[in-house]
């Protein structure tokens, strides 16, 4: 977000001022087709009919009992229709079975708006020293210093900082995490050396190494790496991404095409143009399609500061969003909505209750024991958590998991009459394994317009957190030292002038290193992968 913050005036109304001059003019014609349009073969009439008859398939689930062959069916046969009829009236577009991909020229233009600003090639080192760290550092400035020793200090007093930061901000949530395996400190001086491309190499180790303890042990492991697919959830993976995460997706893969679109026209390389890639009607990427011949022959440097500058984006979108949307929660939306809301809570509800229990449990492999099995039955009335009577879902849900985290909860409870006490001690997980619901009140009808506010509300406020979430796995995946990746290309540059010794060439150096880090990152991936499939 931060890339369309800087004097976007002339930019997008180059008329305002006759005799301003338009930096952002460019051709804007689009390519003329050599063929008028494309024709549609037996082929596509066949998925044409495959897709209704999926749909058929669907409508009679859908009269009956909805199961998940109906509806794997219905998305497989609106995939196949919609890219059946982008085939029919969009000739310029090329389509594969129920993917799409448009392209045009007509947003070039846009990519000259900040051609002129130095700060975009700041922003991109920036990015490029979070991701590789000292050796980031030590390429880009270090290299350019009079002496060995100083050029030492440099490299050994970044590995300090940068891990002493990585420290400092995740080292709690690294330590107090009993699914995260391997010792902190070696995770603050590989992210220091090698930034978050470190970072995630060692995560992979330690969590291969993890998973295939439990696997040989007889225990279910959680993958250490898994696709992302909004509103599917993933064999074995303890986390569920909601279908709005979707919109988040597709925001943070066209700030990321873009800033890369932006750094190409800074360094003068010619943008062909742009697009967007579709699953029938969906939305699943974006892309900047640069004159690559050319990019290959610029100083390594500007390459570097093109192939950093989408991550980069990304990382500042997590900290700038993540930060904005923290202060109007915080500023605005709660001093305005409180009221009413709180309104709600306490008339909707006439009280608290124990839905369910959860009973001893094991995640990603790990054994945990739930302090309330055995100690409190469903259906239990919930009076007041460590002396603090509660009367609505949202205090209690605020003396359970944000108020004194770790420290034992004091719960007052009430079933068939009898009133007593029970103090449990949240297990390593945090969770003490109670799940509670709000007990209606039947006299009480919220407002329908907050009711349909409320909801609106929710869907943001999970898209918005959702693009926080995102964009930061999407910056570190993409800064993994392996191509095709950005962070391939990278490291390659980088890792190369320091293996003149080896007497190669510089592009065979330079492949060597790549195919260094795909032998590196090849059994790294199938044992994080494994779990998935077991």
């Amino acid at each position: 977000m931060l890339l369309i913050l800087s004097n976007p005036i002339p930019c997008f109304f180059p008329f305002q001022n006759p005799n301003h001059k338009k930096p952002c003019k460019t051709n804007t014609s689009m390519p003329v087709s050599k063929k008028a349009s494309k024709r549609i073969t037996p082929r596509d009439y066949w998925a044409l009919l495959f897709g209704l008859l999926l749909l058929v398939f669907l409508g009679q689930g859908m009269a009956s009992q909805v199961e998940l062959s109906h509806i794997l069916a219905g998305i497989l046969g609106i995939l196949l229709v919609s890219t059946f009829l982008i085939r029919k009236f969009s000739p310029d577009s090329k389509t594969w079975y129920i993917f799409s991909m448009w392209e045009t020229n007509r947003f070039n233009r846009y990519f000259d708006c900040f051609k002129d600003s130095k700060w975009l090639e700041w922003m991109a080192e920036i990015g490029a020293v979070l991701g590789f760290g000292a050796i980031a550092v030590d390429y880009f400035w270090g290299r350019k210093l009079n002496s060995q020793w100083k050029r030492w200090l440099l490299f050994i007093i970044t590995i300090v900082v940068l891990g002493g930061l990585f420290g400092f901000f995740l080292g709690n949530n690294l330590t107090n995490n009993p699914l995260v395996t391997g010792p902190l400190i070696a995770y603050q001086f590989f992210f220091g050396l090698f930034g978050f491309s470190g970072f995630i190499l060692l995560a992979l180790f330690f969590q291969g190494i993890d998973g295939i303890e439990k696997i040989l042990a007889g225990k279910q492991a959680c993958p250490g790496i898994a696709p992302i697919i909004p509103g599917v959830q993933t064999p074995n993976v303890p986390i569920f991404v909601p279908i709005e995460a979707w919109i988040s997706l597709i925001a943070i893969l066209f700030i990321h095409e873009g800033a890369h679109g932006f750094l190409a026209r800074r360094h003068k390389l010619k943008i062909k143009g742009s697009g967007l890639l579709v699953a029938g009607f969906l939305p699943i990427g974006a892309f900047v399609k640069p004159d690559e011949k050319k990019m290959e022959k610029m100083e390594k440097k500007k390459q570097i500061h093109i192939l950093s500058a989408g991550p980069t984006a990304n990382l500042f979108s997590f900290f700038v969003i993540g930060i904005l949307s923290l202060l109007v929660m915080q500023f605005v939306v709660s001093p305005l909505v409180s009221p009413a809301f709180t309104e709600i809570q306490e008339n909707s509800s006439i009280g608290v209750k124990i839905s369910d229990v959860d009973q001893n449990f094991t995640v990603c492999g790990e054994f945990f024991e739930s302090p309330a099995y055995g100690q409190i039955d469903a259906n239990t009335n919930l009076l007041a958590v460590n002396d603090q009577n509660v009367s609505n879902l949202a205090a209690t849900l605020q003396l359970l998991t944000v108020e004194n985290q770790g420290k034992p909860k004091t719960l007052l409870l009430e079933k068939d009459g009898i009133v007593f006490e029970k103090t449990l001690s949240p297990n390593a997980l945090g969770r003490i394994g109670i799940h509670v619901e709000a007990i209606p009140n039947p006299d009480y009808t919220p407002p329908q317009d907050l009711v349909l506010f409320a909801q609106l509300f929710q869907i943001i406020s999970s898209i918005v957190f959702w693009f926080v979430v995102l964009s930061l796995l999407v910056a570190i995946a993409n800064f993994l030292p392996v191509n095709p990746l950005d962070g391939g290309k990278i490291a390659q540059y980088m890792i190369t002038p320091y293996l003149g010794f080896l007497h190669m060439s510089e592009k065979e150096t330079e492949k060597l290193v790549g195919r260094i880090f795909i032998w590196i990152l090849l059994p790294l991936i199938i044992a994080n992968v494994l779990p998935i499939g077991l």
